[in-house]
């Protein structure tokens, strides 16, 4: 089955984003799977890997 996980290193986490440069990756992020497709691996991102889908709803 796909899945989603998120592997971490609890003492080195953090974000490292600021009002000036909001976009900046987080720091202790070891993996990240997205579908069972790695977007994080070995704490590195993955350039053009794009799986999974937006959660949406509509609006009320």
């Amino acid at each position: 089955m796909d899945a989603d996980v998120f592997v971490f290193d609890p003492g080195t986490i953090a974000d490292k984003g600021t009002y000036a440069k909001p976009n900046q990756p987080a720091v202790g992020v070891q993996t990240v799977l997205v579908a069972g497709i790695p977007v994080v691996a070995d704490g590195e991102l993955i350039i053009g890997a794009a799986p999974g889908q937006a959660i949406r709803r509509t609006a009320e």
